[in-house]
């Protein structure tokens, strides 16, 4: 009796067949239906419990889009740059601080936060969509609108920082001119000698060689300024680059960097744009808006998946209890007909 409630079915298929029959599947799957229904109602209570305990987050959406100023060109890079600064571990924290004045933040928040963050960006139009998820609506809210606000001023520093940068090495890449500054010169020096040989002579005490060695030393003179001006620049932009180096790039840069800095640019014509503050290149698009999460279709969606896993899986233990009971089958000769 024992054996026929293991297998029902096993009197029903053939011994002499080596492979079982549509019909067998069938007979297999009625004998162990109580599993099976069994495993389907069980995933279906793991998939609403794990509804329960999981629930849909809504999202907060909100965009930005690079303001780029004149003459900087809206690159991917560009974008690249600005999305890594929404998105630096700076920013995250600066958040988190803000939202653990509500509430103490935990150890785990930057990390929690950083995963619930993305940041994309179209390098064709420059916008940024920052989406933000959560279990509450309003802590959404409140962090996609943080991550805006300290994002904006993430940018402006490295806005600020970039100018600098940039103006620097202009500067710095003067030194090529100097070698033709040496040139010219020791041309003018060499032609003022000239010059002074000439008015030796009584008879050659004319108006037009005046005149010409009192331009000489006017070229002189602004040939030498130019060398000086070139070399005092270098000097200090190495200097000022130097500073930069050693400040953290989230760091809020000294006045004393940014009034040297458009000292160095107004006395070098690079004067456009140069201001005590540097204004975000980043500029709102759209205000955080909450979309509502899916609700009662993923709990549907969840319901259907968890019963077909169980179904799957009662099929497949009924069919390894079925080979573990069966057992190895004998080699039975099938009849030959007379």
């Amino acid at each position: 009796m024992s054996d026929n409630i293991a297998r029902p079915h096993a009197q029903s298929i053939d011994p002499y067949e080596d492979e079982l029959r549509v019909e067998d599947w069938l007979r297999l799957v009625r004998g162990q239906r109580g599993l099976i229904g069994s495993a389907a109602g069980a995933g279906v209570l793991v998939a609403a419990l794990v509804s329960y305990v999981f629930p849909p987050d809504y999202v907060a959406t909100a965009q930005l889009i690079i303001a780029a100023r004149p003459g900087v060109e809206l690159s991917s890079a560009l974008v690249a740059t600005y999305r890594a600064g929404l998105e630096s571990p700076e920013v995250v924290q600066q958040v988190v601080d803000e939202l653990g004045k509500e509430s103490a933040p935990s150890p785990t928040a930057a990390a929690r936060l950083r995963t619930r963050t993305t940041v994309t960006g179209a390098d064709a139009t420059g916008i940024l969509t920052i989406a933000v998820r959560s279990a509450d609506p309003t802590t959404a809210s409140n962090a996609a609108s943080s991550v805006v606000r300290h994002g904006m001023e993430s940018a402006r520093k490295i806005a600020e920082r970039s100018r600098i940068e940039r103006d620097l090495g202009f500067i710095m890449r003067l030194r090529q001119e100097l070698p033709d500054l040496s040139s010219q010169i020791q041309r003018e020096e060499a032609a003022q000698q000239i010059i002074q040989k000439q008015l030796k002579g009584a008879d050659l005490r004319s108006e037009p060689v005046q005149r010409e060695l009192v331009l000489s030393r006017i070229r002189l003179a602004q040939l030498r300024a130019r060398w000086d001006h070139i070399g005092k620049g270098i000097e200090q932009s190495e200097r000022l680059a130097e500073t930069l180096d050693r400040i953290s790039s989230d760091m809020e840069l000294p006045a004393s960097i940014k009034a040297e800095h458009e000292s160095l640019a107004r006395a070098f014509g690079l004067t456009v744009g140069v201001t005590a503050e540097f204004a975000s290149p980043l500029r709102l698009l759209s205000k955080p808006e909450v979309s509502e999460p899916p609700g009662l279709r993923l709990l549907v969606t969840n319901l259907v998946l968890g019963f077909v896993f169980g179904l799957l899986l009662a099929i497949a233990i009924s069919v390894v209890l079925y080979v573990v009971s069966a057992g190895p089958k004998p080699a039975i000769p099938r009849p030959t007909p007379e």
